[in-house]
């Protein structure tokens, strides 16, 4: 489901040229599923007002930054790559703490089923602490980064 449109998207009187806004608001539309499915069954119903909002002020965000970083590939304007990147961050944080600090409603003002509630979920989002002397999956481990803000790396442990 798309929120943002090429209207919503953050770009002023900046011309695109030959990239297609769509694209990249498709881009976004994927990535932003990608981060909801770990927590729900996808897809989503129709969500409240606020929520549908926030997803559409997190794709404007999302979609509007990776245009700017691609604009910026070609040369080196600084200033349109750092705020492409801080777009991007802006948005990869608001997704971070949907369902991990607050649930998405639906229309109705009910919470959307969480698939770890459910026992649908196959990925690891909660961090347990383990018995002395056991070992950790390293799936566990990068798990735990992801759902702690650190996207770009995960080092297993020692």
């Amino acid at each position: 489901m798309t929120w943002a449109q090429e209207h919503d998207l953050l770009l002023g009187d900046l011309e695109t040229g030959y990239l297609d806004k769509t694209q990249y608001l498709e881009f976004a539309e994927d990535e932003i599923n990608a981060c909801l499915g770990v927590y729900y069954v996808l897809p989503l119903p129709t969500l409240s007002t606020h929520n549908q909002l926030t997803l559409k002020v997190t794709q404007a965000r999302l979609a509007s930054g990776r245009l700017f970083l691609a604009l910026a590939s070609g040369g080196e304007d600084s200033e349109l790559h750092a705020y492409g990147r801080h777009l991007i961050e802006l948005a990869m944080g608001e997704l971070s703490r949907i369902g991990r600090d607050y649930e998405l409603m639906d229309d109705s003002g009910n919470p959307v089923v969480n698939m770890a509630a459910s026992g649908e979920s196959k990925a690891a989002t909660a961090v347990r602490p383990l018995a002395p002397g056991t070992s950790e999956d390293p799936f566990d481990v990068y798990e735990r980064f992801v759902h702690a803000e650190s996207y770009d790396y995960w080092t297993p442990n020692p």
